[in-house]
Order: C-alpha cells, then sequence, then structure tokens
C-alpha cells in the first residue's frame, strides 16, 4: 500500500464549498483524528488557516464529507467516506502557524 490520502469537503446550502486535503500541491489537512460507535461517529480535523481565511467564518452547520484512501503503483484508490455535521470550531496553534480545529458528530447524513 502506499501514501495515505485524506479530503475533507464541507458544504452548507447558499455558501462556497469548502475542500481541504493532504495530497495537493497546497495541503491544508494537517491531522484527523476520529472514532465510530453504533450510530455514531466523531472527528477532530485540523486544517492549516496560514491564508486566515477561516478566521472569521462559522462552520457550523456546514455537511462534511471525510474521505480515506491511499495512493499505489498505477493511481489513487478511495476507501472509504465518512459523513458529519459540523458542530463548531475552535481556533488553535500559534501566531506563526494558525490553524482551526473543527470538531463533527454524525451517523449515516
Amino acid at each position: 500500500m502506499g501514501d495515505l490520502l485524506i479530503k475533507l469537503v464541507l458544504t452548507k446550502t447558499g455558501q462556497t464549498t469548502r475542500t481541504y486535503d493532504n495530497y495537493s500541491t497546497t495541503p491544508r489537512l494537517l491531522n484527523v483524528s476520529h472514532s465510530e460507535a453504533p450510530y455514531s461517529q466523531q472527528a477532530v480535523v485540523v486544517v492549516d488557516n496560514g491564508e486566515s481565511d477561516l478566521t472569521s467564518l462559522d462552520l457550523r452547520g456546514y455537511k462534511g464529507v471525510l474521505s480515506y484512501g491511499y495512493t499505489d503503483a498505477t493511481a489513487g484508490t478511495k476507501d472509504a467516506d465518512m459523513r458529519f455535521y459540523v458542530l463548531g470550531r475552535n481556533p488553535g496553534g500559534s501566531k506563526t502557524t494558525a490553524r482551526v480545529r473543527l470538531t463533527s458528530t454524525g451517523d449515516s447524513l
């Protein structure tokens, strides 16, 4: 198996769709941790906010799809998707490296 690919897509009616990953030319997805239980999933996603575009954005109510996959010798292969509602965000990091932490819970949306 090759490198792990992770992508988060956030959508909300009337708002710009936001996509973050760990593999594009400007990867902004820094860390993901999640847990799963029957009828419940939780994830904490850390996104680089160095461009400060997330500083004043209220992400509550966005729907998120978190996708995992891997690369192999021929192409990237997607493995699994998890769907979430974004409950909120907490600023994190330092003055030189701004980060936004998204906390999400969900089941099958």
